[in-house]
């Protein structure tokens, strides 16, 4: 090892801990106090899970943060995924996630996926999407690239301006027998990105999965 030393491909949030020496031709010294280092970076990945899953198979928010966690799509480093989804208009169930009450607002958030302010990729980790804005959300028609290339269509459960009707989420991704679940469009850069058509709640869907 040389000095300085470079240590590269690091995981985002991980503890990293060093201790170094001091080494001649003929000995070499006691290693030194302990340090920590824990690499942060604002750049974040969106992927969409290689396959399509029922909604009995999703069965609640956490449920599909599991799957995000799972899917073999999943990039190679041991971050945290979560889905990009939204619960029930209120939030009246557990577990729950809200983007924003009021349209376009990011306001009321709760356990949201997006960061304020920071740049997320697709999965190969140099094509950037877009920039969420101060409210964590973004603006559509100002992506510099979709989140896919290909297209799929993951569930979402909201419309286009960041709130959750609280009939479009199959009852918290639960319940198969009978309402809707609103899709998106995955290679848009408008509303369509996370807003599209309305599907039936016995049928299969791939997710947005988000890196925290």
């Amino acid at each position: 090892m040389t000095s300085p030393f470079t240590h590269s491909d690091l995981l985002n949030g991980r503890v990293y801990y060093y201790k170094v020496t001091a080494k001649t031709q003929f000995s070499e010294s006691e290693p030194s106090v302990e340090a920590t280092g824990i690499p942060f970076s604002n750049n974040r990945r969106i992927y969409v899970t290689s396959l399509n899953y029922s909604i009995s198979t999703v069965g609640s928010v956490a449920g599909a943060d599991t799957i995000c966690m799972n899917d073999s799509a999943k990039p190679t480093q041991s971050t945290v995924y979560k889905a990009l989804l939204g619960d029930l208009t209120g939030c009246s169930g557990i577990p729950c996630r809200r983007a924003s009450i009021t349209a376009n607002a990011g306001d009321g958030q709760i356990d949201w996926v997006f960061k304020p302010n920071t740049s997320y990729y697709r999965s190969d980790g140099t094509t950037l999407i877009m920039t969420t804005n101060s409210n964590a959300i973004f603006v559509f028609g100002n992506f510099t690239n979709s989140i896919t290339a290909a297209t799929f269509f993951p569930i979402t459960g909201m419309v286009g301006n960041w709130t959750t009707p609280s009939n479009s989420n199959c009852v918290n991704y639960s319940f198969t027998a009978s309402g809707s679940v609103l899709t998106s469009t995955s290679n848009l850069t408008t509303t369509g990105a996370i807003s599209g058509a309305s599907m039936g709640c016995g049928g299969s869907f791939t997710l947005y999965c988000v890196e925290q």
